[in-house]
């Protein structure tokens, strides 16, 4: 039986429009995880070994490749805005956008890779929009990336 990750990437094959990243090697898997402490969860670990990445339209969508991911407080944003918003932001790990960072796709980590990944999206607001990566990208692929922007 395929699994979301596998579902996702036919669904980004067969549209054509995105284009996949390289997967990525054991060794940036475990620098990842040192560099930040954590552990991840199977569906985050099958997406950088299969896709690693996808991009819409020069980026216009992204979901970064694991080199990209990195602490919401690391990406470049003004500190009083990413403070405002987001609690503890030590926490939280930005994996992607739509419309070229003006909503930014997060998610929350841990050393225990049991522990819930819930996914937010920051832009004015802090939103959850999925309990999982898994269930993100289902959303994604069965619903629109429009859907996953924090006004429903």
């Amino acid at each position: 039986m395929p699994t979301e990750i596998d579902l996702f990437r036919e669904f980004i094959i067969a549209n054509g429009e995105y284009s996949l990243g390289k997967p990525a090697s054991a060794e940036e898997i475990a620098a990842f995880e040192a560099k930040y402490n954590v552990r991840l969860p199977q569906d985050v670990l099958e997406y950088f070994l299969k896709i690693n990445g996808i991009s819409y339209f020069g980026g216009f969508i992204a979901l970064e490749a694991i080199d990209k991911w990195g602490l919401i407080t690391d990406q470049g944003y003004d500190p009083e805005y990413v403070n405002k918003y987001v609690p503890d932001t030590q926490l939280y790990i930005r994996f992607g956008n739509y419309d070229i960072s003006v909503w930014d796709w997060l998610i929350q980590l841990d050393s225990n890779p049991n522990a819930e990944t819930p996914i937010f999206v920051l832009h004015e607001k802090f939103t959850k929009i999925a309990n999982s990566f898994s269930d993100f990208l289902q959303k994604f692929r069965t619903d629109s990336p429009e859907d996953l922007l924090g006004y429903s």
